[in-house]
């Protein structure tokens, strides 16, 4: 480390450039990859923070192309930052891309992505003249590149379209990281192409026992962010995947998790293996990666008791390191899969009112309640009042799936109702076939029967029964607009069940959910496993 830093006593000057260069190269894997503590990690940072203070002194336009890219590849791998000198080091490079080799771009590239600094003017010229010159790039030159790019989110598609050709033609030569870091980055930046990502897939997916773990969740985590379904890929994983579980991060198996969730792929053995996992080891999950694992199983529909036991002992302690859309994000998992639990509903429920200010769209959560059928006077009575002003940032469906979860609870808060019929007359337009409001008739309801389903009218609606194409319907008025309301009759539904009765106060009462595991025999809700066709039906249409 001595001599590191006493290379750099050289002076401004073309000489100084050429040290002060190399010396941050030969730091770099002192200090890269994996944090050193103690005073290993602090001799580290100690002589990165003398070659600043060198460098800073130096004249930065006297640095040429290889010794800028290796001094910034170098402080990329340190994690060690210098605002000031970098945009000093990179004020000009845009017009001296055409000097770079490419080695010089992918290094310079790839280290300011691991700093995360943005300099526009010059990935943009490097996204112009790379890909005229992309048969100088080696595999990892390129991968890199394209990897940068998605670390710091900068899209150019004519980029990545030719660098997706080029990468395509070299599948035989490339190893398991440069795969993964290019669907990763892809990922990120959302450039979903087909042609280019089925045969990456079919080609990887015998491979698989060549990845790291932290590879293989980056691969799905990508396929699921670009909506990607392979299933010969995804099949392969879960065989490769189940019984190395041990040696993933909780950070990776969420996201596998999650992102089978998000492309609609179920593996009964592979999820139960994950549950059986994740069960005992909550304490070591973060709160995102618990609210993505959970809202991966809600996505594909697998109830896994044992793991819904856990995490209503575990989570309510831990709620105040949910972040707003985890929670939202937990509440709406629960709700899918029917896990009433009235001791962690209660919890949310006492925990997210005073946090309201910091969601973005609270409608899933109270969505969720409506479909389990628990009613906290406090929870919903804060949103009531915390809605209206922000109509406007809230979706048609947000907007229906509040009516329908107070509707299914009778909860009745006329500030709200009357609010929300001023407010969709000008967005009548919005709620078209597939996001009106919906809501389900309670059982035993018929036709000229006053009911509480049209709960967002001043007074009961009057249900009507029609038979038309469009199915089953009830529709209320309150002048000025007319609004359809959709309902389905319960699948297994039977008239012996009767009329539900009106809540008293708060709590669970699961005959009032919407949620359709409750509405009769044969739904038992500590199954096992994937939830019925039934069942499926229903989360099909949420």
């Amino acid at each position: 480390m001595r001599g590191a830093a006493g290379s750099a006593r050289c002076g401004p000057g073309r000489g100084a450039a050429l040290a002060l260069g190399g010396a941050g190269h030969g730091m770099a894997p002192a200090g890269a990859a994996r944090p050193r503590a103690g005073q290993a990690q602090g001799r580290v940072q100690e002589a990165a923070s003398f070659l600043a203070g060198a460098h800073q002194e130096s004249l930065p336009r006297e640095f040429q192309p290889s010794e800028a890219a290796i001094m910034i590849w170098a402080w990329g791998k340190l994690r060690f930052r210098r605002d000031a000198l970098l945009h000093a080091v990179c004020a000009d490079m845009p017009e001296q891309v055409p000097r770079f080799k490419a080695r010089d771009v992918s290094n310079m590239v790839y280290g300011l992505a691991l700093l995360d600094v943005q300099v526009p003017a010059l990935f943009a010229a490097v996204c112009e003249q790379v890909p005229e010159r992309l048969m100088e790039f080696n595999r990892q030159e390129l991968t890199n590149v394209v990897y940068a790019f998605g670390r710091l989110r900068f899209r150019r598609d004519h980029f990545l379209q030719a660098a997706c050709e080029r990468l395509a033609a070299q599948f035989d030569n490339m190893n398991e990281q440069e795969f993964s870091i290019t669907i990763y980055a892809l990922g990120l930046l959302e450039y979903r192409q087909d042609d280019f990502l089925t045969p990456l897939c079919q080609h990887i997916a015998p491979r698989l026992n060549e990845f790291k773990p932290q590879g293989l969740s980056n691969v799905v985590y990508a396929l699921g962010l670009l909506r990607f379904r392979s299933d010969p890929l995804l099949d392969a994983m879960c065989s490769e995947t189940a019984s190395r579980l041990g040696d993933f991060q909780p950070q990776g198996i969420s996201l596998i998790v999650y992102s089978m969730g998000l492309v609609g792929f179920h593996s009964g053995p592979f999820l139960q293996a994950a549950c059986d996992h994740v069960a005992g080891q909550l304490e070591d999950f973060l709160a995102q990666n618990i609210s993505n694992t959970l809202y991966g199983l809600a996505l594909v529909g697998f109830r896994h008791e044992p793991l819904l036991r856990a995490l209503a002992e575990h989570v309510p302690a831990r709620l105040r390191e949910f972040k707003p859309q985890e929670l939202s994000n937990l509440l709406y998992a629960l709700g899918l899969l029917g896990c009433a639990d009235a001791r962690l509903l209660r919890a949310l429920c006492e925990h997210a009112p005073a946090r309201l200010g910091e969601f973005s769209d609270v409608s899933n959560s109270v969505y969720a309640l409506g479909l389990l059928g628990f009613r906290h006077a406090g929870f919903m009575q804060a949103v009531c009042v915390h809605v209206p002003d922000r109509l406007s940032g809230f979706s048609a469906q947000g907007i229906a799936n509040m009516l329908h979860a107070l509707g299914l609870l009778y909860f009745r808060h006329a500030a709200f109702l009357g609010a929300v019929c001023a407010h969709i007359p000008a967005r009548l337009q919005e709620f078209n076939e597939t996001c009106r409001i919906r809501s389900w008739p309670w059982p035993g309801y018929t036709s000229g029967t006053r009911g509480w389903c049209g709960q967002c009218a001043t007074r009961p609606a009057r249900v009507l029964r029609t038979n038309g194409s469009r199915g089953n319907s009830i529709s209320f008025k309150r002048s000025p607009i007319p609004i359809l309301i959709p309902f389905e009759t319960p699948p297994d539904y039977h008239p012996s069940w009767g009329h539900p009765s009106k809540p008293e106060g708060d709590g669970l009462y699961p005959h009032l959910g919407g949620y359709i595991g409750q509405w009769g025999p044969g739904h038992a809700a500590g199954d096992v496993g994937r939830i019925s066709d039934a069942q499926e039906r229903v989360l099909n249409k949420h």
